[in-house]
């Protein structure tokens, strides 16, 4: 799973990995869309300068399908909702095609159930934003920030965070947040220099978690561990981690480095997904990734036996890493041919993913994560179930 990279200047470790792709041609009739003109700005007081009181909009709630019914499980389907609304179209309609617009640019913005295309996502966006959907401005501006179909233009993303404060005022804060840090010029440290020990624009993004937004929660976690205040980092990780199963994971870690017990919104829980007919190999992943959790103690008590049993079940299943690892954990046994527990210990972390395992530990192999863009939570959860 990728996930998305922002970081506070001075902390950029990886850039994003949601590329621009190009764009299928003529498969979108969307307009060329020029950014909309700047909300009123907010009473003095407001640093953000753009108006948060949020405005109803109940067709269009966030994910929102009303009136399309089942076949919104259909891209095909889908398409032709969104697709199906004119100038001469009625209110109802136009509603439905700007929902359905902004859902096909989610899809193909994270790649949910169909190939990652960055560029077709912004054109769906901008059909959606034309049709009047206040939500498809959270993907103009962040195609804005990442270049879904052309170079970033960060400057390009305040109008249409501005038009999204009407319906969602803390991801549109978080979406400024990001867009103040693209836009500041990356400082170089100087040699001997201390670490810093701030975070760009805190007050604003803690205003965005505050507000719910949990990319913003996540964001300022991150940030917190970098600037060495785990304490406070894992609270908020924990904040959202019945939201989030990204920020579930990062308090596991964190609870882990910190020696402390999982609190119970970050517990693994078992899958709520509907069971699809399993895609050969996926049920020797599935265990091995239990196995790990087991030998490794991720978010549950380790337990070497569990673990060896769900290795030897992965590999009968045809999983490569699982006979990897249990060909290691035999290498080395006591003399009374027993598993030496101590090497299982040393191996837990070791990597098994590539052609020569490769040892490895907690801190490195698990690092803290993002979830893969501010938007994915946007998607309805028929097609969250579909991203890669």
């Amino acid at each position: 799973m990728r996930h998305s990279t922002l970081c506070p200047k001075g902390l950029r470790a990886v850039v994003l990995a949601i590329g621009a792709s190009v764009a299928s041609a003529g498969v979108i009739a969307a307009p060329t869309l020029t950014p909309p003109e700047p909300i009123q700005s907010a009473p003095a007081g407001d640093s953000e300068g753009f108006d948060l009181a949020p405005v109803q909009e109940p067709d269009l709630a966030e994910g929102g399908l009303d009136g399309i019914g089942e076949d919104t499980r259909s891209i095909d389907r889908l398409r032709d909702v969104a697709l199906k609304a004119s100038k001469r179209s009625s209110k109802t309609v136009r509603r439905r095609s700007a929902v359905a617009s902004r859902t096909l640019g989610l899809i193909y913005l994270h790649g949910a159930g169909a190939p990652q295309d960055s560029a077709e996502a912004e054109q769906w966006f901008a059909r959606s934003a034309s049709l009047g959907d206040s939500r498809a401005a959270a993907g103009m501006a962040w195609c804005a920030l990442e270049g879904c179909a052309d170079q970033p233009k960060p400057a390009e993303a305040k109008p249409w965070i501005d038009r999204l404060s009407r319906v969602d005022s803390a991801r549109a804060r978080f979406l400024l947040w990001v867009m103040k840090d693209r836009l500041q010029p990356i400082e170089v440290a100087t040699p001997g220099a201390p670490a810093p020990v701030t975070i760009h624009d805190q007050e604003l993004l803690e205003r965005s978690a505050k507000g719910g937004n949990l990319h913003a929660g996540i964001e300022l976690g991150l940030a917190l561990v970098a600037i060495n205040q785990p304490e406070e980092a894992l609270s908020w990780f924990e904040k959202f981690a019945r939201r989030s199963e990204v920020a579930a994971s990062n308090a596991r870690q964190l609870s882990a480095r910190l020696k402390r017990p999982v609190a119970a919104a970050a517990q693994v829980k078992p899958s709520s997904k509907t069971p699809k007919v399993a895609a050969e190999g996926s049920r020797a992943a599935e265990l091995f990734e239990q196995a790990q959790r087991y030998h490794r103690g991720d978010g549950i008590p380790a337990n070497y036996s569990e673990a060896l049993r769900l290795y030897q079940q992965a590999e009968a299943q045809g999983s490569s890493q699982a006979r990897k690892m249990l060909e290691l954990i035999y290498a080395r046994q006591l003399p009374t041919g027993m598993v030496d527990l101590a090497w299982m210990r040393q191996l837990a972390w070791a990597e098994v993913s590539g052609p020569t395992p490769v040892p490895g530990n907690a801190s490195g192999v698990h690092q803290l994560k993002r979830e893969r863009s501010p938007l994915v939570d946007m998607l309805p959860k028929f097609w969250r179930e579909q991203l890669p």
